[in-house]
């Protein structure tokens, strides 16, 4: 069997292969591991970000970015300084998101994977996502094992499963962006009419072979369809939500016009005063547009 025509099982046999899926920047597994055990000291996490240039440069543009739109004053210039702001939780965030862009930006994806909109979009339902989660909780508080960074960093890697078959099965992807191309459709979407089955689970299937926290397996099993995790039904709701207003903002992987859909139930639990819609959108993208400039400042 080609890679051309590979069906799903094939697919799901090769996510499930740690040794098929793209090698994860060392030190930031180790931070999310380490954090999510429950044993890490605010020494070891020094240790281990100090080590690795890129993760101590994005974990102080972190510390002293706007936070809920006021300026962090008083300039975060160490790594312990920046560990004692932002919390445990909101360091392993930061190492989340240095792992997704570890993924979308390999040498050897698709040529037809958009990383500049991929990465876009990935921020936008986070941002999104962390401002949702937060209102709804302030005007109904509601019962959740998780932080509005942790639900930023499930809203970052809610779509990643179409980085990783970029990656992983460049044909599949080609196959799935042609489709989606052609027919007007979201990439999930054509994957689910040429497979059969969610990519969800193909990502689900790789999280869990990276052994990475239980957040980011129940965001991809449930993103799409809230109900199936009762106990974080509306912070999942505030993530699906978060997609649909990215889709409908054009902040999306796709080039080409789509019609997303909103789920009756995600829009009872969570949507926004349509006046509101425009004013959070705007500072989002603000948000989005600093933290990608900041990151290419970086870079240069």
């Amino acid at each position: 069997m080609t890679n051309s025509d590979a069906d799903f099982d094939t697919l799901l046999l090769l996510f499930r292969r740690a040794s098929s899926l793209p090698e994860l920047p060392g030190n930031a597994l180790r931070i999310v591991h380490l954090i999510d055990s429950g044993s890490a000291s605010a020494r070891d996490l020094e240790r281990i970000i100090c080590s690795d240039p890129g993760l101590s440069a994005n974990l102080l543009r972190v510390s002293n970015a706007r936070v809920s739109g006021e300026s962090v004053h008083g300039g975060i210039s160490t790594i312990r300084a920046a560990i004692l702001r932002l919390g445990q939780r909101s360091v392993r965030t930061v190492a989340v998101s240095l792992i997704v862009q570890h993924i979308a930006n390999g040498r050897d994806i698709a040529s037809e994977f958009n990383v500049d909109r991929f990465a876009r979009h990935s921020l936008y339902v986070a941002f999104l996502s962390r401002y949702l989660f937060a209102r709804r909780n302030l005007a109904h508080p509601f019962e959740s094992r998780w932080t509005a960074d942790e639900i930023f960093a499930g809203g970052l890697l809610h779509d990643i499963g179409l980085a990783l078959l970029a990656r992983v099965m460049k044909e599949s992807y080609f196959r799935v962006h042609s489709f989606a191309s052609r027919t007007g459709t979201t990439l999930d979407g054509s994957f689910q009419r040429i497979y059969g089955k969610p990519i969800n689970e193909l990502a689900c299937t790789a999280v869990e072979a990276w052994d990475l926290p239980e957040l980011f397996s129940l965001t991809l099993k449930s993103v799409n369809e809230p109900w199936r995790c009762k106990p974080e039904y509306t912070a999942m709701c505030c993530i699906s939500y978060a997609n649909y207003l990215a889709q409908m903002k054009e902040a999306k992987t796709e080039d080409w016009l789509t019609a997303p859909a909103l789920l009756p139930e995600v829009e009872e639990e969570i949507a926004l005063p349509v006046d509101e819609i425009d004013r959070v959108l705007a500072s989002v993208e603000d948000q989005v547009n600093a933290y990608l400039d900041q990151k290419d400042n970086l870079a240069a």
